[in-house]
C-alpha cells in the first residue's frame, strides 16, 4: 500500500480522536491559570452585575476545553446574563471542531448556557473575522506551534479592541528538552529507523521571555507579561499515555510499524517518567503564560 505524506490538517483531523482522550490532562491544566491571570474571570464577574458585556475567541482551541472551562466559571456566578457573553471557538481541523461541539453537547451545562459558544473551522494565521472585535483573543498552545506564527500573533492582534487582550500559552525549552531525550531513546531502536532528532536541531515555540516580548511588539501588543507555570501531567495507564503523545506519529506508516512503535515508545516513556510510588506515569512541565494589551 502506498501512504502519501500527509497535511497538517489531515494529521490533526485523524488524530483529533486520540488528542481528547488526554487532552485534559495535560493542555487543560493550564486554562484557569490563562483565565485567572489574562483577567477574563474577573471581568466575567463584572459583566454579571452590570451592564457590560465580554466578547471572546479561542484560536486553535482544539477539542474545545477552554468554552468548558468558561462555562464552568459563569454557572457559579450569582447572576448571570447571557446576553452579555458570547465565545466563538476556531480551529483549522474540522475534526478537532467535531469533537469540541460534541464534548460541548455532551456536557452538564445549561441549553442557556450553552447557546453562547459558537465553534467554526477557521485557520488560526488568516482568521475570517472583523477586526477590532473581541474583548479577549485566547490561544492554549496553540499559536506558537503555527507554521507562520507572526502571521497567527498578528491576526490574534487584529481581531482584538483596543484595551483588549491576547493571552496564550505555550511551553517552555524544559518541555522540549524532555522530548528530545524521549526521542533520542527511541533512537536506540534499529528497527523503527527514527529519523533526526527535530527537538535538538532546531528551536521549536518560544525560546525564552525576550523572544516572546519581541515577536508580541512586532506585531502590536503593548504590555505584555510572561510568567511560568508547571504542573504534572499524570496518566495511570501506559496505553492512554501513548495514544496522546503518538497521536501524530507516524500516522502514513502501515500498522505493523505503528504497533511496533507505540509499543516501545510505551516502555521508554516508563522508563523516564514512572513513579513507582503513586503507580502512573508522572511528568513535570512547564509552560509559558502570556498576556498582552492592544
Amino acid at each position: 500500500m502506498v501512504h502519501h505524506k500527509l497535511s497538517l490538517v489531515e494529521i490533526w483531523d485523524l488524530s483529533a480522536k486520540d488528542y481528547d482522550s488526554g487532552a485534559e490532562q495535560v493542555t487543560g491544566k493550564y486554562l484557569l491559570d490563562l483565565l485567572t491571570t489574562s483577567g477574563f474571570i474577573n471581568k466575567l464577574q463584572h459583566s454579571s452585575s452590570s451592564s457590560s458585556s465580554v466578547k471572546a475567541l479561542d484560536i486553535a482551541g482544539g477539542n474545545g476545553l477552554l468554552p468548558l472551562a468558561v462555562l464552568s466559571n459563569i454557572s457559579s456566578l450569582t447572576t448571570w446574563n447571557k446576553d452579555n457573553f458570547s465565545l466563538l471557538c476556531t480551529d483549522f481541523s474540522k475534526g478537532m471542531i467535531e469533537i469540541a461541539s460534541e464534548n460541548l453537547k455532551q456536557s452538564h451545562f445549561s441549553h442557556t448556557l450553552k447557546e453562547t459558544i459558537q465553534f467554526r473551522v477557521m485557520d488560526g494565521q488568516n482568521l475570517e473575522l472583523e477586526s477590532n472585535t473581541f474583548d479577549f483573543a485566547f490561544s492554549n498552545f496553540g499559536i506558537f506551534l503555527f507554521v507562520e506564527r507572526k502571521k497567527g500573533l498578528e491576526e490574534m492582534y487584529r481581531v482584538v479592541k483596543s484595551g483588549g487582550i491576547g493571552a496564550l500559552t505555550a511551553w517552555t525549552p524544559n518541555y522540549f528538552s524532555k522530548m528530545a531525550d524521549l526521542h533520542d531513546r527511541m533512537a536506540t531502536h534499529e528497527d523503527l529507523k527514527i529519523g533526526p532528532n527535530m527537538f535538538r536541531t532546531r528551536t521549536i515555540g518560544f525560546a525564552d521571555e525576550n523572544q516572546i516580548h519581541k515577536e508580541l511588539q512586532e506585531v502590536g501588543f503593548q504590555t505584555i507579561k510572561v510568567t511560568r507555570v508547571a504542573h504534572n501531567f499524570t496518566f495511570s495507564e501506559i496505553d492512554a499515555a501513548v495514544q496522546f503523545f503518538c497521536r501524530a506519529f507516524s500516522l502514513d506508516k502501515s500498522e505493523e510499524y505503528k504497533q511496533k512503535y507505540f509499543a516501545t515508545y510505551g516502555k521508554e516513556l516508563k522508563a523516564m517518567f514512572w513513579n513507582a510510588t503513586t503507580n502512573r506515569i508522572e511528568i513535570p512541565w512547564e509552560a509559558f503564560l502570556i498576556v498582552a494589551e492592544k
